[in-house]
């Protein structure tokens, strides 16, 4: 199958997931030969700072600063958190990829809560609210947290960033094979941002969902596998990764 955008959906600041990632990254460049020929993009990095996101891993890329900095020309204050990242960073530097951010600004996103759409700098071209499914689920996820009457614009700016992602990777990917990594709520379901990469890209798309399977038991996982009666399949592929090996269900 020749598959060009892989959606790794993972859970944030996980060792054993993030290693996962690399090993997936690892395989798959190694087994259909594309040294420096694919794109790692990230949800965590801001696309409006491309440039020296560039600079920074063009620096880390030929050795002149060590992963640690290179995180923390990213991030600043708090940069030691994102360590466990390094792991599939560093393959995407050993296998000569490039490294994007395709996020939206958290300011860009906070003046979309509070003023609409309206209030955004940039709209991606085509831009929708996600299915009546995501809405649903981001509302159980988050009602919580989020009071009754700003929930709907929560949810814009979540849809905002779904698209701004997936039109974002298509802008800076430099090559036809390219990885996003983002959390798990984006792309489970195939909704957010998969639904919004298959609308914009005519590239081949799979989803994978990684989970940490040291955290299940077998009954866990084999739930996992199951379609949800609501909403179907969470993923084309769920990963059960461990420290010591990665094992995969295709569903």
């Amino acid at each position: 199958q020749n598959v060009q955008n892989i959606i790794l959906g993972e859970y944030h600041y996980d060792s054993i997931i993030q290693k996962a990632e690399g090993d997936i990254i690892e395989n798959i460049v190694q087994n259909k030969n594309l040294l420096s020929q694919f794109t790692t993009a990230w949800e965590f990095l801001d696309y409006a700072k491309h440039d020296s996101i560039q600079e920074g891993f063009q620096q880390y890329s030929n050795n002149q600063i060590s992963g640690d900095s290179f995180l923390q020309l990213l991030f600043g204050k708090g940069w030691e958190m994102n360590q466990p990242y390094l792991q599939f960073i560093e393959k995407t530097k050993t296998l000569g990829g490039q490294f994007v951010g395709v996020n939206a600004t958290r300011n860009m996103k906070q003046k979309i809560i509070q003023g609409g759409l309206e209030a955004a700098d940039y709209v991606p071209v085509g831009f929708e609210l996600g299915s009546a499914g995501y809405y649903e689920r981001f509302k159980i996820a988050m009602e919580d947290h989020i009071p009754t009457e700003k929930m709907d614009r929560y949810y814009l700016a979540q849809c905002y960033t779904d698209d701004v992602m997936a039109d974002k990777i298509e802008a800076l990917a430099k090559y036809d094979h390219r990885f996003l990594v983002v959390g798990s709520f984006h792309t489970d379901y195939y909704d957010g941002v998969v639904s919004r990469i298959k609308l914009r890209s005519h590239k081949n798309t799979v989803t994978v969902k990684i989970m940490n399977a040291t955290m299940f038991g077998e009954s866990e996982i084999l739930a996992w596998m199951k379609p949800s009666n609501s909403y179907g399949p969470v993923a084309d592929y769920i990963y059960f990764a461990t420290e010591k090996s990665l094992f995969e269900r295709p569903i």
